[in-house]
């Protein structure tokens, strides 16, 4: 079962470590969908971070206050189905919306007839003001008139809008402040996002996703953004977002917006895909209605929040889970060191911890103690095999853009060679013939043993170093035990 698994996740993605919903989820989205487990965990994450953010905050064992939001970038060539994908769980949101306009279509009428008159008054008052001016007569009487006036402009109904994508950074730091305060920059299709002025404020959304408020400054008036949420979720293809860093020489980056981000840059799993019929009504029955039964849960708690101005509710954390944080926030601040892995990433290694407990919160949300107000420490373990993970992911990305090779892209460049040229089974395939004739980037010595190494590591491969000649042999039985062969072949 263990090759099965590695096969169809190719980096890596902790499944064992999550909650059982959560794993088949994803299990059950990968079999429809056939995406990378790496873009599927992602959407995932970011519908329960959109859906959770407008319902509680998590006090961290440290003090800190903080919003469920998620900062979430997958980078993935075009043909992954990332739209597909991302439907699969943001569909239920954009029908919320829908349901939510027609609520309030009544009292939209209401408020452009309120409006109207309220605008025809305001005309009439200040005919009255030029009249008395021009005939220099005490206008005193008028101010509290004006005052009334001003006091009791209609309101407009609230207009739920979660979802962004085309916009520019001022209409949705608005549309935070008139419309909904609980909202997302989505898009399937990052570079939508990208062309617009959306991400022209990166300091806007560093304090969005710190929770703090913001100054926003437009031509007519200015206004105090408190109590906002935002998420921000983009798929975007490699060739493009390099290029947008470029181009900003990397603004975002030392601006410190790109270390709020979960980054992960998934293997594809094009030409791997089974095609199979997709179901019509994806949340019917099964784990994934479970897990939208959940999703409906928490938005309609955020609704219910919004409409009524009340605070956000306040998860913590058990004692037993406090300690957990607290060590795991101890083995970052190890890793920053100048040996330590995370030394060249120290932007992003200090928003690890906040990160974690963000996860932790969604993570118990989901969970069968989600009306508990701490969160337990499976929640804290959970949420850090992802942290991590998406950590690893990071500086893929980093040395992507900086033209380096990670192992297990070695691994996975190495496996996509045996797979195609060797796809047969009871096949040695020496290691030197992989030096002359194997993927060209890594067919130096150090970085082939590497790649092998990492496909042994995956039991992808049986790696038979005491042979002469060294050899390697590609495991194509599905469930043949990799440590069964080992013993066979080195007897």
């Amino acid at each position: 079962m263990q090759t099965q698994q590695s096969t169809s996740n190719p980096d890596n993605f902790p499944l064992d470590k999550l909650p059982d919903l959560l794993k088949n989820t994803i299990l059950e989205v990968a079999r429809i969908s056939q995406s990378p487990i790496g873009l599927i965990a992602s959407s995932m994450l970011s519908t329960m971070s959109i859906a959770c953010q407008g319902a509680f905050n998590v006090r961290t064992p440290i003090g800190h206050l903080l919003p469920t939001s998620l900062y979430i970038l997958t980078i993935a060539d075009s043909g992954e189905r990332k739209s597909s994908t991302d439907n699969i769980f943001t569909d239920i949101i954009r029908e919320l919306e829908q349901e939510h306009a027609k609520s309030v279509k009544e009292e939209m009428f209401q408020y452009l007839s309120k409006k109207f008159i309220w605008e025809l008054e305001e005309k009439d008052l200040a005919k009255s003001i030029k009249l008395a001016n021009k005939n220099k007569e005490d206008k005193s009487a008028y101010y509290a008139e004006m005052h009334n006036h001003f006091k009791n402009e209609p309101r407009a109904p609230k207009q739920m809008r979660i979802l962004y994508s085309d916009v520019t950074s001022e209409a949705l730091l608005e549309g935070l402040e008139e419309d909904w305060p609980s909202a997302a920059l989505h898009s399937s299709e990052g570079i939508t996002v990208i062309s617009s002025r959306s991400l022209s404020k990166p300091g806007h959304w560093n304090e969005l996703w710190d929770g703090d408020p913001v100054s926003v400054k437009r031509k007519e008036n200015k206004f105090l953004l408190t109590n906002a949420r935002l998420s921000i979720s983009l798929m975007i293809q490699p060739g493009v977002i390099i290029d947008y860093f470029n181009r900003k020489n990397n603004q975002s980056f030392n601006s410190g917006f790109m270390a709020r981000f979960l980054i992960t840059m998934p293997t594809t799993t094009q030409g791997y895909r089974a095609i199979e019929r997709i179901p019509r009504d994806l949340r019917s029955a099964g784990t994934l209605k479970h897990f939208f039964d959940k999703l409906q849960h928490w938005l309609a708690f955020s609704e219910n929040r919004i409409l009524a101005d009340a605070l956000h509710k306040e998860l913590s954390f058990t004692e037993e889970a406090e300690k957990q944080y607290l060590s795991l926030l101890q083995n970052i601040e190890d890793h920053i060191r100048p040996s330590g892995l995370l030394h060249e990433h120290s932007a992003m290694a200090s928003k690890l911890g906040n990160n974690l407990a963000r996860i932790s919160a969604l993570i118990h949300s989901f969970s069968p103690e989600e009306n508990s107000d701490e969160i337990g420490i499976a929640s804290v373990r959970s949420a850090w095999h992802i942290t991590e993970w998406y950590s690893h992911q990071y500086i893929k990305f980093i040395r992507h853009m900086k033209k380096e090779i990670t192992e297990d892209e070695m691994g996975n460049l190495l496996l996509t060679h045996l797979n195609s040229r060797h796809n047969l089974r009871d096949i040695d395939i020496e290691v030197r013939d992989l030096y002359q004739f194997g993927p060209y980037s890594i067919r130096s010595k150090d970085k082939m043993m590497t790649a092998i190494k990492n496909l042994e590591r995956r039991k992808e491969i049986l790696f038979l170093p005491h042979t002469k000649p060294m050899t390697v042999r590609l495991i194509t039985q599905r469930f043949t035990d990799h440590d069964d062969l080992l013993r066979k072949y080195s007897v």
